[in-house]
C-alpha cells in the first residue's frame, strides 16, 4: 500500500512539473514559431560504453533521455522521439536512461528487465511493450516478455542475481547528479529539455543545434568528436528548474525514501570479546532454553560461509544437541549480488516452515547457483505451495527482514562473512571443526555453572549476553585502513582461531567469484 501511494503521488507530481504536463497539447507550431523549449545552458551528461541507442553512431545531435515507464508524459515524449529519429536518420541519436522511483520495486524490476531483454536482443521491443502498457509486477513483466518469445528462465535469473541492477543504480546517481529526480528530463547535446512538449517544438530544438554541429563540422570537428565537442567543458550540476518544476521536484524528493547510506568500516568487535549481540535471528537449529546460541552472519554467495554450514556447523550441532541453538542473520555482500535473493528465498521457505531444510541444500547442495529458477526447484523438491513460495519471495516484508539484518550489522561494524556470535563473543571468519569446538565447550561450561548457581535454563543465553558490552559503543572507534575489509568473504584469519582454511576453500573461492564476474551486470 506504501508503494501505491507512493507512485500516486509521484505520478501527481510528474503531471504538475513535467512543466505543464500536457500544456503543449493540441497546439500547433510550425518550426520557426515554436516556442524554446531548452535553455541555452548546456550540462555535461556522460555517455557509457553499454548505452542503448538509436540513430547514427556519429551523429550531430545527441538527446539523453531519462524516463520512466509508469510515466505518461516519458511515454509521450518517447513516442515524439522516435519520430524524430525516423525524420533526422544518421544526425540524430537518442540514448535512453532508467530513471525508477527509489524503493519503487516494479519501477526498479521494469527497468532491469528491460536491459535483461536487451541481453537477448530484445531491448527495444521490450522497451516499446513497456511505453504501451507499464508492467506493475513480475507477472506482467515476464507476460510481456513471453510475447516476444525471450528466454523466461533466464530473464528470471538475470533479474534475482541483480545482473543489471548496476547499470540502473548508475543511471540513477548519473540523474541525480545532474539534478533530475523525476522524468521526462532529456538533454540535446546537453540542453535539458523537462517534461513533455509536442513535436513542432522538438523540430525546432533540433533544427538549431544540427545547424550549430554543422557549423562546427565545417569548421574542422569531426562528426565522431562533435558531442564532447560541444559539452566537454559543460558542467555536471543540477540543473536549473523554476516555479512549478522546482517546487515539484523539491516536494517529490521530500517524499523519497533516504537513500541507503554508504558502509562506514568502523572498527569490527574484538575478536574473543563478548557483546550484547542480538538475539532471535532464524532458528537454523536447537531449542528455546538452549544452554549456548550460536549467531552466524551469512552470505549464500561466500565460499567460507559454505564451507561452516557443511563442516563446522552441522559437526557442533549433532555433538551439542539440544544444548545449542544456531541461529542465522543474513548479510549479502556487494561482491555477490545474488545472495540477497538467496536470502530471501530462504526467508520463503520458513513461511512454509522449511527454513532449516532449504538453507542447508541451498548452502551445500551440488548446485551453487543462485537463481529464481533453482530456488524454485528446490521449493518443489521440498514439498513448498510454489505460488506461495514465488509470491513471498517478492514480498516487500521478506526483503526488508532481509536489509534489516544487513543493515544491523554494518552498524556494529560486521562486514565480512561469516562472523559469529558465541553466546555473545566475537568471531569473524571460518572456524574448522575443532576450533568451534574449542570455543563452545568454554560457553557450554560457563552456562552449566550459572544454571548450577540457580540461573533458569531457559534464561542462562541471554543473562551471559547481556552481561557483555554494547556493540554499538564498540563500533564508534574508528577502523585503521588494514581493517577496512579488502576481501569480506573470510576464512579464520587470526593464528591462534584455530586451523587456516585449506586450499581447497582458496580454490573454492577464486571459482566462485569468476562465476560472479561472469554473470553480474555492469558496477
Amino acid at each position: 500500500m506504501q508503494q501505491l501511494i507512493l507512485r500516486a503521488g509521484l505520478a501527481l507530481a510528474i503531471g504538475v512539473c513535467a512543466c505543464g504536463g500536457d500544456k503543449h497539447e493540441g497546439r500547433h507550431h510550425t518550426s520557426a514559431e515554436a516556442p524554446a523549449i531548452a535553455p541555452e545552458t548546456r550540462y555535461r551528461v556522460e555517455l557509457f560504453p553499454d548505452d542503448h541507442g538509436i540513430g547514427g553512431d556519429a551523429p550531430l545531435v545527441t538527446v539523453v533521455l531519462y524516463a520512466d515507464y509508469a510515466c505518461p508524459p516519458c511515454a509521450r515524449t518517447w513516442s515524439v522521439l522516435e519520430n524524430l529519429g525516423e525524420d533526422y536518420g544518421d544526425d540524430l541519436r537518442i540514448v535512453v536512461r532508467s530513471l525508477s522511483a527509489p524503493g519503487f520495486a516494479p519501477g526498479e524490476e521494469a527497468a532491469e528487465a528491460v536491459m535483461a531483454a536487451g541481453d537477448q536482443g530484445a531491448f527495444w521491443a521490450l522497451h516499446r511493450r513497456f511505453f504501451s502498457e507499464p508492467p506493475m509486477d513480475r507477472r506482467a513483466i515476464e507476460a510481456h516478455a513471453k510475447a516476444l518469445n525471450l528466454d523466461l528462465g533466464r530473464l528470471a535469473d538475470d533479474l534475482d542475481t541483480g545482473a543489471f541492477a548496476g547499470a540502473r543504480l548508475r543511471h540513477r546517481r548519473q540523474a541525480l547528479e545532474l539534478g533530475v529526480a523525476f522524468g521526462p528530463v532529456a538533454f540535446v547535446n546537453g540542453r535539458p529539455v523537462v517534461g513533455f512538449h509536442d513535436e513542432a517544438s522538438w523540430h525546432a530544438l533540433i533544427d538549431a543545434e544540427i545547424a550549430a554541429a554543422k557549423a562546427m563540422s565545417a569548421a574542422g570537428t569531426a562528426r565522431e568528436g562533435l558531442y564532447d565537442a560541444i559539452t566537454g567543458d559543460a558542467p555536471v550540476t543540477p540543473i536549473a528548474l523554476e516555479g512549478e518544476a522546482a517546487a515539484a521536484r523539491d516536494a517529490l524528493l521530500a517524499k523519497l525514501p533516504p537513500p541507503a547510506p554508504e558502509p562506514i568500516f568502523g572498527a569490527e568487535p574484538t575478536e574473543g570479546e563478548r557483546f550484547q549481540a542480538p538475539l532471535g535471528g532464524t532458528v537454523y537449529a536447537g531449542p528455546a532454553d538452549a544452554l549456548v546460541v550460536l549467531v552466524a552472519y551469512m552470505d549464500a554467495g561466500c565460499p567460507y560461509c559454505r564451507r561452516s554450514m557443511a563442516t563446522s556447523i552441522p559437526a557442533v550441532i549433532e555433538r551439542y544437541g539440544d544444548d545449542l541453538r544456531v541461529e542465522i542473520r543474513h548479510l549479502p555482500l556487494p561482491i555477490h549480488p545474488a545472495a540477497e535473493g538467496a536470502a530471501r528465498a530462504a526467508l520463503a521457505a520458513g513461511r512454509q516452515g522449511r527454513f532449516a531444510e532449504f538453507y542447508r541444500e541451498l548452502m551445500t547442495g551440488d548446485d551453487r547457483k543462485l537463481s529464481r529458477s533453482r530456488f524454485s526447484a528446490l521449493a518443489e523438491s521440498l514439498g513448498l505451495d510454489l505460488q506461495r513460495f514465488l509470491s513471498d519471495l517478492d514480498d516487500p516484508e521478506i526483503v526488508a527482514a532481509v536489509r534489516e539484518d544487513q543493515a544491523a550489522a554494518l552498524k556494529v561494524g560486521i562486514q565480512a562473512t561469516p562472523s559469529f556470535f558465541v553466546n555473545g563473543r566475537f568471531y569473524s571468519g571460518h572456524r574448522g571443526v575443532e576450533s568451534l569446538t574449542e570455543i563452545l565447550e568454554q560457553e557450554m561450561a560457563t552456562s552449566a555453572a550459572k544454571v548450577a548457581a540457580g540461573t533458569p535454563r531457559a534464561e542462562v543465553a541471554a543473562s551471559i549476553i547481556a552481561s557483555g558490552r554494547p556493540l554499538e559503543a564498540a563500533a564508534q572507534a574508528p577502523a585503521s585502513p588494514s581493517n577496512s575489509p579488502k576481501n569480506p568473504d573470510r576464512g579464520a584469519e587470526q593464528a591462534d582461531s584455530g586451523p587456516a582454511p585449506d586450499a581447497a576453500i582458496t580454490d573454492d573461492k577464486e571459482q566462485d567469484l569468476k562465476e560472479l564476474g561472469r554473470n553480474s551486470g555492469p558496477n
